[in-house]
């Protein structure tokens, strides 16, 4: 039976991921019974269970936070590198909104719009995860006049979508421009733009990175001038994995800015 698809299955979900936590507790109970003996009580063989499995999950949300911002930092970086046009309109805002004589704060931060748009410019152009989560539908549905059968595993494509030209103008150009106008964000609800996905599987980490990502890159920008090295060939192909990095690392030669040696000490 074919159906219209259009909501996510939450209690499909939630039953097979107690499955699939239930079976690596099961491992988890295995491995510990067999490494110390079966003589152990059953609120210790829990407990184990329960820190061993908040490792992991503290070490994958580290993981996932770190990977993708330090990548986002190098794509932006490299972009702004790239345009010199951009790298001067962005220094021209940070030098009015916060000058040579002070560090960032949290404070400048939402007044930083065009360097809003030069971020999600980037996220545009090289999302750190160009497929997002898969989704498996425990029945046949059909989605766009497409039909999908049951257990098929699907894939969004997010990079496809974010170089679509049928949704943006000339996709393959760095224009912040295209953000500046105050009505794309971050949550999902227009489908051409999805950096981090959408709907109840969006990341919820969001408000947290795009703040360290915006700090980071306005402390870089308002503290150094930064310089290709001399003959370097600059280039900003990809390299296709779970997360999309630069092929060639960037390499950036900074140069003091701030007026005061004494405010990079801080």
């Amino acid at each position: 039976m074919v159906r219209t698809f259009h909501q996510d299955h939450v209690f499909f979900l939630l039953v097979n991921c107690q499955k699939i936590v239930a079976k690596i507790s099961f491992f988890i109970l295995v491995g510990i019974m067999s490494e110390n003996g079966q003589n152990f009580p059953t609120k210790f063989v829990l407990w184990e269970i329960l820190v061993r499995n908040c490792r992991f999950s503290s070490s994958d949300i580290i993981l996932a936070a770190t990977d993708t911002t330090s990548t986002m930092v190098e794509w932006v970086m490299a972009e702004i590198l790239n345009n010199p046009v951009v790298m001067r309109k962005v220094q021209d805002e940070l030098t009015q909104v916060i000058g040579t004589t002070n560090i960032v704060e949290e404070s400048h931060l939402h007044k930083l719009t065009y360097l809003d748009g030069v971020i999600k410019e980037t996220f545009r152009l090289h999302p750190p995860l160009p497929l997002l989560i898969q989704r498996c539908p425990d029945e046949s549905c059909k989605v766009g006049g497409y039909t999908i059968p049951k257990d098929t595993v699907v894939y969004i494509n997010v990079w496809a979508i974010h170089r679509d030209p049928k949704n943006w103008s000339n996709p393959l150009e760095f224009k912040p421009e295209r953000f500046i106008n105050g009505k794309w964000d971050y949550n999902g609800n227009n489908v051409k733009f999805l950096p981090f996905g959408s709907g109840r599987r969006i990341c919820p980490g969001i408000p947290l990175g795009d703040k360290m990502l915006t700090y980071m890159l306005a402390s870089l920008l308002n503290s150094f001038e930064w310089n290709l090295p001399k003959d370097e060939e600059f280039e900003t192909s990809d390299e296709f994995g779970f997360v999309t990095k630069k092929k060639k690392s960037l390499v950036a030669i900074p140069s003091q800015r701030l007026s005061d040696t004494s405010l990079y000490m801080r």
